[in-house]
């Protein structure tokens, strides 16, 4: 009997959905507010409605002789339903058959609620009521009101019936608890109740998926894109349909942003300043802060929509439980997707380079803004480039004011056992970086045939493509997709298995974006042919690209940085490498980096437009990131002059020094060139004689030898030349023993003198 109880029971309420279902839709979209109309003002306007509906039902019923007291809840799910009134009006018309007095005060009822959530506050409410047993019965318009599943619905009316005593009566399906057999029809009418929802939402996204096939508005519209209102087209709410199409004011912010993030290399929180600075930037729909901000300009920069690439059904909605929300979860693949090239806004190229951006960086450039803008001491070009030799993690901004860099785990070990232990300094990292890369570029006299080669092979080959290329890349890409696919399946039971899926799930769909861009150049190399540029140009082009490095220390132009960025990625394949030399100890060591520098390559792809790529010409190159030191600048230039044979007095003139100061650079100069310091006294004969002045007495000899024969006193002589009288008794000596003379004696040329003083004496 219980059996055929049960079959009779679910074959009427199937027969009773198809009844149902035309009401609930009904339900679901009557008397749309308007969408000016605020929570608030709908909210106001739903409590005059039950007043209204109250005042009616007081007339109609006498409390006194009521059989009990009970309370009501309505609810609504979304913004566009308004039915709070009708369901309260169809509540107290039964509770007026069944002798129920409903107070104001214990009608309950929510509005735009989802019956997902378990956690409302308003049936918080009506909970605490029925708890407390201040009414003994509960009108409801039907199961669905509650809840979505059906379980929840089942464990709500067993809690409040078998462990309050309240009496529960569903209008809609005719269930009342005073019921012996109430049960099964809750059991069988939740499960239609939730098989409903899933049918609307199957229905809701096959007309969706209807309307992506002819191009038509569905969902939330793209920040960039517009609606085109088509005549005599009307959707299931009376608006008229729109077909897609470009908004050129918001296109033009998105190629705007895409433009500052790839080309200008602007982090994302700069371009967000930048376009809340222009007031006739238009923000997105959806904006609740009211400004851009960082993850709003790197949802623009993610939108696939962008490049002419769109999905419907990418993500479907999840209830959590345990949260009590409502989540997104990524689906296996998307319900349909089209590439629509009239609604492309960026290029393949432009579209790749900053998911490749975004994926290398992560959530862009960390840290706050600088409040003296000093970026000449800080450049931020290497960020990302340097890597710890010994644990492959790029060097971070660390010490005062953030002028160095040093690698994060060798940091956290004892300073006897870290692999690096010098800091870099991220301006002189830079200048030396820039320096050698110019110097290499402009060095290499064979540079320019060699590009003009490449140029040439390439424009051979274009009659002759390659099918292997494509089939590589085909096979790649399947290969990456079965993996995405394989990931998504069994993305773990734990949280750290979940997030290892996540950060493999993101690695291996930016591995497939790349290999889609290095599949669309392949295509598109195919229809451009190669130009053959001449050496004039090339040289003029090693030139430029030799002036933007060695101005990228100096500039503080962001735009100017930004393309020395963009220069260094495509010269270095890979990372730099760091590795300590020198001693373990402060100012005795310094880092060297180790990186393959591919120049013929970059040259040829920036003189072909990036149609000519060529795997060889690939360099190691080695650099010793360390400042150069004062005392080293002004060894290298005394060396240089004492090989030019020039005199220590003249090394020290320039210099601005003393001689035992020029003899230690000299010193210094000697080992850093490996070679054998020599004393400067045993090299002197071998110095030309137009470098040495002559000695202070023959430079003096005349004037002190016409002074002496006017009979000047010696002490008067030195006094008038500046020299001590000594030297002045020497250059005498020296002058009269040349000429084979005899010295002449002092207390005779006195005598003389004192004699030829008193004959003028008597003479007078």
């Amino acid at each position: 009997m219980l059996l055929e109880f049960i079959l009779e029971l679910l074959t009427l309420s199937w027969m009773s959905l198809f009844v149902l279902l035309p009401a609930a839709a009904f339900n679901r979209h009557a008397d749309t507010p308007r969408p000016s109309l605020s929570r608030e003002e709908i909210l106001l306007r739903t409590l005059q409605e039950v007043d209204q509906v109250f005042e009616w039902y007081q007339a109609q019923i006498d409390p006194h002789n009521a059989q009990c007291v009970g309370s009501c809840y309505a609810r609504y799910s979304t913004k566009r339903q308004d039915s709070i009134g009708a369901q309260v009006r169809k509540i107290l018309e039964h509770a007026i058959k069944l002798q129920i007095y409903v107070p104001r005060e214990f009608i309950f009822f929510d509005i735009a609620t989802s019956g997902r959530k378990g956690r409302r506050e308003v049936l918080s409410q009506l909970e605490a009521t029925l708890r407390s047993k201040k009414c003994r019965a509960l009108i409801l318009f039907g199961t669905n009101r509650l809840f979505r599943k059906s379980w929840r619905t089942l464990q709500f009316a067993d809690r409040v019936h078998q462990s309050w005593g309240i009496r529960i009566v569903f209008i809609a399906q005719g269930i009342d608890t005073n019921d012996k057999k109430w049960e099964l029809s809750l059991h069988a009418q939740a499960m239609i109740d939730e098989f409903v929802v899933t049918m609307y939402a199957d229905n809701i996204r096959a007309a969706q998926e209807g309307l992506f096939e002819r191009r038509l508005v569905f969902g939330s519209i793209s920040y960039g894109y517009g609606g085109e209102v088509i005549e005599g087209e009307f959707s299931r709410t009376g608006k008229p349909r729109r077909r897609l199409k470009i908004d050129p004011p918001t296109a033009r912010v998105v190629r705007l942003i895409f433009d500052l993030f790839v080309k200008k290399r602007q982090a994302l929180n700069e371009i967000a300043r930048i376009l809340n600075d222009d007031p006739s930037v238009p923000l997105p729909r959806r904006c609740r802060s009211g400004r851009w901000t960082d993850d709003t300009v790197r949802r623009v920069l993610t939108n696939a929509r962008y490049r002419g690439f769109w999905q419907y059904g990418v993500t479907e909605s999840v209830y959590i439980s345990d949260g009590d929300y409502v989540g997104k979860v990524t689906r296996a693949e998307p319900l349909k997707e089209a590439q629509i090239e009239e609604l492309r806004i960026v290029d393949d190229e432009l579209w790749f380079a900053a998911a490749k951006l975004i994926a290398q960086n992560g959530h862009g450039h960390g840290g706050r803004k600088s409040n003296d803008g000093d970026t000449e001491s800080r450049p931020r070009i290497l960020n990302g480039l340097l890597y710890c030799e010994n644990h492959d993690r790029p060097l971070v901004v660390s010490g005062a004011y953030g002028r160095h860099m040093v690698c994060p785990v060798c940091q956290c070990m004892p300073a006897r056992k870290r692999p690096l232990i010098s800091w870099l300094n991220r301006a002189v990292a830079l200048r030396l970086l820039c320096k050698e890369l110019a110097r290499r570029i402009l060095a290499d006299e064979e540079l320019v045939e060699q590009v003009i080669g490449a140029c040439r092979h390439a424009a051979e080959e274009y009659h002759r493509p390659n099918p292997s290329s494509e089939i590589r890349l085909k096979l790649n890409l399947e290969k990456v997709k079965r993996a995405i696919d394989f990931t998504m399946r069994s993305p773990g039971e734990s949280e750290e298995d979940q997030a290892h899926s996540m950060r493999v799930l993101r690695e291996l769909r930016t591995e497939k974006a790349k290999l889609e861009a290095e599949l669309r150049a392949l295509h598109a190399a195919r229809e451009a042919k190669p130009k053959i540029p001449n050496a004039q140009e090339i040289r003029k082009l090693l030139e430029e690209l030799a002036k933007l490095l060695t101005d990228a220390s100096r500039s503080s132009d962001p735009a100017d940085r930004a393309a020395v960025r963009i220069l260094i990625e495509e010269l270095i394949d890979g990372p730099i490498l760091m590795s300590q030399q020198g001693e373990r100890t402060r100012q005795h060591g310094w880092l060297r980096g180790t990186f393959r520098l591919r120049l013929l390559n970059t040259l040829a792809r920036r003189v072909s437009n990036g149609l000519v790529k060529c795997d060889g010409g690939v360099v190691e190159v080695i650099i010793d990131f360390k400042r150069p030191l004062k005392t080293d600048v002004k060894a290298d230039i005394a060396w240089a002059m004492h090989l030019n044979k020039k005199r220590n007095a003249e090394i020290a003139a320039v210099l601005g020094c003393c001689k035992p100061y020029v003899t230690k650079l000299l010193k210094i100069g000697a080992a850093r060139h490996g070679v054998q310091w020599v004393d400067g006294r045993s090299n002197r004969l071998n110095f030309p004689a137009e470098n040495r002045k002559p000695a202070l007495f023959k430079r003096i000899v005349d004037e002190v030898m016409g002074l002496f024969e006017n009979d000047v006193l010696l002490g008067e002589i030195a006094k008038r030349l500046d020299v001590h009288v000594a030297t002045i008794s020497k250059i005498i000596r020296w002058w009269h023993e040349e000429r084979g003379l005899p010295v002449p004696n002092g207390r005779t040329r006195a005598g003389r003198l004192r004699l030829k003083a008193n004959r003028a004496a008597a003479s007078a």
